[in-house]
């Protein structure tokens, strides 16, 4: 064990003990890429994490849009929800038009209606190949042969559909054209109504659904939040597109915003509200709650309940790049493999033993990249320290097969010249 213990720990510092690798076990160099996707994984996750709350602290533009916006709305956390109070509007949008929340040239976005029923207004698109566009009744109306021939496209406007203005149209389009199943859809639902287990909004959205389904059916299989187009796909989209960087979205139950430090440090982050306590959050100025430290504390509560679920997400993140890292530990075995074979004359190692004696070298450098990308985070955006932790790894492997190389290059060296000096004192 304590020969192991030598191996498995030391051989980053000594040759001889990195040697041994080509006769150990396989299982090493499995378990030294393991432990190197928790550490580096971990290293992105801490980082990311500890840096956040002084970039927060040092991006003053973005703090005095929050104080701005939570001056004016009340959200209160219940059951690891938000719910918003916004002084009679439904929601915000600041995507799409600058209103009195802009500040800075930040945008604010508060949305906390339920995701599946906050349906967006969305525009249907259907082209041929020439580029004619037509409309989607047109394209509906068609033979499926002929349907081929057009491709259809889906528009989020981020504009809110008031499901209750065309009603009417919905019932008609189901009684009279979805065929049995959009009559025993429509029937079913006027008898919940009617027997008062469900509302006349539940009437109306699910009127609107069952609508959606028959007549766009390739919209209810596209959308993820609800079984019809909603605003929340909208949201994440514009965030996943980056359409902007200055922003603050809350909705119901997550929270995702960007901002710049005052040194022009691009910082993403998002929030969740399940390991927040029920309480409000802010009351408004009325309320006689200090404001900023409101503000403050919403934002870094849900960004640390968030904690669980970012790891996860940067441990995901890092397991696409192990065959990239795998890659790069085989191109360094087989150099060493080929230095045994033509340059010491002795293929002592082979290539499965070279790449576990370099595999022997991957638990110092991961711990050495796992320092890089705490460090990096209080300096780099998140894709930069990413990326850099990820060269610094490489670039660290790298250089210590280089020394073992060139050391045992010396080493034989060294022992033919001995030879020879024997050699001649032999014959002398």
């Amino acid at each position: 064990m304590i020969s192991w213990l030598k191996f498995y720990f030391l051989g980053f510092f000594s040759d001889k003990y990195a040697e041994e690798g080509a006769t150990r076990s396989f299982w090493n160099a499995a378990l030294s890429f393991a432990l190197m996707l928790v550490i580096i994984s971990t290293g992105f996750f801490t980082g990311y994490v500890s840096s956040f709350k002084a970039h927060y602290s040092n991006a003053e533009s973005y703090r005095e849009f929050l104080y701005n916006a939570f001056g004016k709305f009340s959200l209160e956390i219940k059951g690891g929800k938000a719910c918003a109070a916004l002084d009679g509007a439904e929601f915000i949008n600041g995507f799409t038009e600058d209103n009195e929340y802009s500040v800075n040239g930040y945008r604010l976005v508060v949305d906390t209606r339920p995701a599946e029923t906050a349906f967006d207004d969305v525009k249907i698109i259907c082209k041929n190949s020439f580029g004619e566009e037509i409309s989607y009744e047109e394209y509906y109306s068609f033979e499926e042969s002929k349907k081929k021939d057009y491709t259809v496209h889906v528009e989020y406007t981020g504009k809110n559909l008031d499901v209750t203005l065309k009603q009417s149209e919905y019932e008609n389009f189901l009684e009279n054209r979805a065929g049995e199943s959009g009559k025993t859809a429509l029937a079913g639902l006027k008898e919940k109504l009617a027997k008062g287990d469900i509302t006349e909004k539940q009437y109306a959205d699910s009127v609107y659904v069952e609508y959606v389904k028959s007549y766009y059916p390739s919209l209810s299989r596209l959308e993820r939040y609800g079984e019809a187009p909603t605003l929340k796909t909208y949201y994440l989209g514009m965030v996943t597109s980056r359409f902007s960087d200055k922003f603050l979205m809350i909705l119901e139950d997550v929270c995702v915003g960007s901002f710049k430090t005052e040194k022009g440090l691009a910082v993403d982050f998002e929030g969740y509200f399940t390991e927040m306590p029920d309480k409000t959050t802010f009351g408004g100025n009325a309320s006689g709650q200090d404001v900023k430290a409101d503000a403050d504390g919403f934002i870094m509560q849900s960004f640390e309940s968030s904690s669980g679920f970012g790891y996860f997400i940067f441990f995901i993140n890092f397991f696409k790049l192990i065959p990239i890292i795998f890659l790069v530990a085989l191109i360094l075995a087989l150099a060493l493999s080929l230095f045994g074979k033509y340059r010491l004359a002795d293929d002592k190692y082979g290539l499965f033993g070279s790449f576990k004696v370099v595999s022997s070298f991957v638990l110092v450098s991961a711990l050495v990249s796992f320092i890089a990308s705490v460090a990096l985070s209080f300096f780099c955006t998140r894709s930069a320290a990413y990326i850099a932790t990820v060269i610094v790894f490489n670039v660290v492997l790298m250089l210590r097969t280089a020394v073992f190389i060139a050391l045992g290059w010396f080493r034989h060296a060294k022992k033919i010249k001995e030879e020879e000096r024997q050699k001649l004192e032999n014959n002398g």
